[in-house]
């Protein structure tokens, strides 16, 4: 069983119509230098957004967006009221992404290419290129990570991506990190781990996504983990074991003064298979790399990035023993990401547990046991709690000749929900997070007389978040967050004569979050 990886590393870009100018219209933006008086040339504004100094200081006056909604007691009560509200995603799909669409369309564009390279290259005649601080110019995206240099580049100072970390193609290295936007651009995305092809090596880790721009941008999305080696012994009493995949990177964060979404986490890598060709062989195949953790959002407007899926997680490596008396065993799903953290938005949905392996083995009296599903990802704190991630299903089990045993893997837990978030002077405190659902258990099947056949159990429910605190003035807390639903036992089948079958038996759900507390009498 294997988990496809990102399959490509392309720029995040929407098809859409727009321009710059209705987002500089709808949120009070300044310029990014303040043009000064007339002078006698009338050139000489020009030649101060060439100044070093002019961006000392924070790029834009954002302090209207900050009002409205970063520090609005009225922006928290209104989306406490309303979680179903999406202010982030509204934005980035109506003027963030058509806007950063049109950007990059132009960034790498023939004419674009010769105007931005002029300008790129006056700006390092006049200050030298120790002042771009590591970015490739004022308006570039950042070159891509190599072998020798495996992090991305930083985008440019005024405009552009950060570059995407290197792939991993060498024993033991780690994907590159995503490079950081400048002022305005999404940070570069992590590069993958390793697939390991040395026996008993794991995969390594992807690379962590860049963070986004300083006024506008989302974090990169994490580097998928490595996976496992896939390991085969031929011969009696033949011992395979598949190594375990690398984690999924880090998402990058947001810290944009006016909108940005933090990065997902990457994709946890597969545990390597394993197979023994020969009587009396043992295979153990590899277990999944974690996902990883989604980036967090400080900006104004923004969402915490999703945790990475165990493979979601990374997927259980399988097991597989050809022969009399062989003994196979999957390998256990990785636990999903954790969701990112989101100070005025969604808090980010944890991610799904990763698969588990499933076993099999063919020949008279062999063992097959399924690998457990991994846990899912606990939901991220925000404004808005984030929701646990499922867990992963329990690996299937399959004994082909008489005398067999199979057992399958048990479900995954669900992830635990967030706490709700704090309400507003004299509001009702938010909703805790729903925890995730349980993994199915794997389903066991036995060929041949005298077999024994055992399904997996479900995981448990998440439990769910706790209510958040009610505002100043003794406001009631939150509800608390609902249970996830436990998971599906597994069916098991026993076609042998004198065989035995057993279902497995349903996970249960999790709890509900308790209430939040009431909110003080008065400012502390």
């Amino acid at each position: 069983m294997t988990i496809s990886k990102r399959a490509t590393k392309t720029r995040r870009r929407l098809i859409g119509a727009g321009g710059s100018a209705a987002a500089f219209l709808a949120f009070g933006v300044a310029p990014l230098a303040a043009a000064p008086g007339a002078h006698a040339d009338g050139l000489d504004w020009l030649m101060d957004l060439f100044d070093p100094s002019a961006f000392a200081g924070p790029a834009v006056d954002t302090t209207g967006v900050d009002d409205v909604f970063g520090d609005s007691p009225f922006w928290d009560q209104l989306l406490l009221a309303n979680p179903d509200l999406d202010p982030a995603s509204v934005v980035e799909q109506w003027m963030y992404d058509p806007w950063h669409t049109a950007l990059e369309a132009w960034i790498t564009s023939d004419l674009g290419q010769q105007v931005d390279n002029a300008i790129n290259a006056a700006y390092i005649q006049m200050n030298g290129e120790d002042s771009l601080d590591g970015a490739c110019g004022l308006i570039c995206n950042g070159i891509d990570g190599t072998e020798a240099n495996p992090d991305g580049g930083a985008g440019g100072l005024w405009f552009g991506d950060g570059g995407d970390g290197w792939d991993s193609t060498v024993q033991g290295m780690d994907g590159g990190d995503g490079g950081a936007a400048g002022f305005f651009g999404n940070g570069g995305d992590g590069g993958d781990g390793w697939d390991s092809t040395v026996a008993g090596v794991d995969g390594t880790d992807g690379g962590a996504g860049g963070t986004g721009g300083t006024v506008m941008g989302d974090g990169g999305v994490g580097g998928a983990g490595g996976d496992g080696f896939h390991a085969t012994a031929n011969g009696a009493g033949g011992t395979a074991a598949g190594s375990d995949g690398g984690n999924g990177g880090v998402g990058g964060d947001a810290v944009a003064s006016v909108f940005g979404n933090g990065g997902a986490g990457g994709v946890g890598g597969a545990g390597g298979d394993a197979t023994a060709n020969g009587a009396t062989g043992t295979v153990v195949g590899g277990n999944g790399g974690a996902g990883g953790t989604g980036g967090n959002s400080a900006a104004p407007i923004g969402n915490g990035g999703e945790g990475g899926a165990g493979g979601a997680g990374g997927a259980g490596g399988d097991g597989t023993a050809n022969g009399f008396s062989g003994d196979s065993t999957g390998g256990t799903g990785g636990t999903g990401g954790t969701g990112g953290i989101a100070e005025n938005g969604h808090g980010g949905t944890g991610g799904v547990g990763g698969a588990g392996g499933d076993a099999t083995s063919n020949g008279s009296q062999g063992v097959a046991t399924g690998g457990a599903g991994g846990d899912g990802g606990a939901g991220g704190q925000g404004l808005i709690a984030g929701t646990g991630g499922d867990g992963g299903a329990g690996g299937d089990a399959r004994a082909n000749g008489a005398g067999g045993t199979a057992t399958a893997g048990d479900g995954g837990v669900g992830g635990a929900g967030a706490t709700g978030g704090t309400g507003a002077a004299g509001a009702v405190g938010g909703t805790g997070g729903q925890g995730g659902a349980g993994g199915a258990g794997g389903d066991a099947t036995t060929h041949g007389s005298g077999g024994i056949s055992t399904a997996g159990d479900g995981g448990d429910g998440g439990a769910g978040g706790n209510g958040g605190t009610g505002g100043t003035g003794g406001a009631a807390g939150g509800a608390g967050g609902q249970g996830g639903p436990g998971g599906a036992g597994g069916s098991a089948t026993a076609t042998g004569n004198g065989s035995t079958a057993t279902d497995g038996t349903a996970g249960s759900p999790g709890p509900d979050g308790q209430a939040g507390a009431t909110g003080p009498t008065e400012a502390p």
